[in-house]
């Protein structure tokens, strides 16, 4: 009987990598997270396809200020307190 191949196991948190290069990654994480719950909320509120993208677009610059505003007064209080 062979024996079954160890599984590599890798760890995708490398402390050595940039913060700025970690910062990009949940950001373009969340663009299209953003985008998927802004169409869904839309869609579940309107049935004609014009409608949907407008109050869509709309959805998602208030979420996306929301967050930008969020991860600001975070970034502010950690420079703050350094």
């Amino acid at each position: 009987m062979l024996a079954a191949a160890p599984v590599r196991r890798t760890n995708t948190y490398n402390p050595n990598t940039p913060r700025r290069a970690r910062r990009l990654t949940m950001i373009y994480t969340a663009i299209p997270v953003v985008m998927v719950f802004s169409l869904c909320y839309a869609a579940t509120r309107f049935e004609d396809l014009r409608s949907i993208f407008r109050h869509a677009l709309y959805f998602g610059g208030w979420l996306s200020f929301a967050i930008l505003l969020v991860i600001g007064i975070m970034e502010l209080i950690q420079w703050y307190l350094r």
